[in-house]
């Protein structure tokens, strides 16, 4: 893709900062593209490796998904059957690690974590300066949240471009997909609804 990896905008100092409305855009892009792995096909595809790294932006900033290299087929309805656990640290649902069981849900805890990144413009584990330790992001956007500042967690490199109410809203909407119940996280669909417009989902 000529413009190469999302993380490359959001992490490698780019001269030119993606800015909100370019990363709402991308935000969009990717369910729709996990929506019909999930549900567009007579099978169901599980990515396993959803991450800033294998979003890629084409010509005109566009979010596509690459690297299917740990994607798993399924029937419809059929049970994942795996014995080891694969994917990206920092990005594995908590019961990937338990269990090895990816699922569709597994791969919407994987995309809160790339919506964290976009809003935060923040990896998911990362030193930082004013830390002696390494921090976790989905730990620290807790702490913001629960403290009642959690439009402070945008990233400050587009402040301005996105009013409070709407960061915090996607922000709270990250945790939804991050539930630790997969049962309780929204499905494809509903993120493609919410991100995108309900007539997004009536062709799939």
């Amino acid at each position: 893709m000529p413009n190469g990896s999302l993380n490359r905008w959001l992490f490698h100092k780019p001269k030119k900062v993606l800015d909100w409305d370019g990363r709402r855009r991308v935000l969009a892009d990717v369910p729709k593209g996990l929506n019909y792995l999930h549900h567009g096909w007579d099978q169901v595809v599980v990515y396993r490796d959803i991450k800033s790294r294998n979003v890629l932006l084409d010509q005109d900033m566009r979010g596509r998904l690459g690297d299917f290299g740990l994607a798993k087929l399924y029937t419809h309805g059929e049970v994942p059957n795996t014995t080891r656990v694969v994917g990206t640290f920092g990005y594995l649902a908590p019961e990937v690690t338990t269990l090895a069981a990816p699922t569709e849900a597994s791969d919407v805890y994987s995309f809160g974590i790339v919506v964290l990144e976009v809003a935060c413009g923040r990896r998911p584990i990362e030193s930082w300066a004013e830390r002696e330790e390494d921090t976790v992001l989905v730990d620290w956007v807790r702490g913001k949240y629960f403290e009642g500042r959690l439009s402070e967690a945008g990233d400050e490199r587009i402040i301005g471009e996105c009013e409070a109410e709407e960061m915090e809203a996607v922000l709270k909407f990250s945790l939804t997909c991050r539930h630790p119940n997969p049962l309780h996280r929204p499905t494809m669909r509903d993120v493609v609804a919410i991100l995108v417009g309900e007539e997004a989902t009536a062709a799939t």
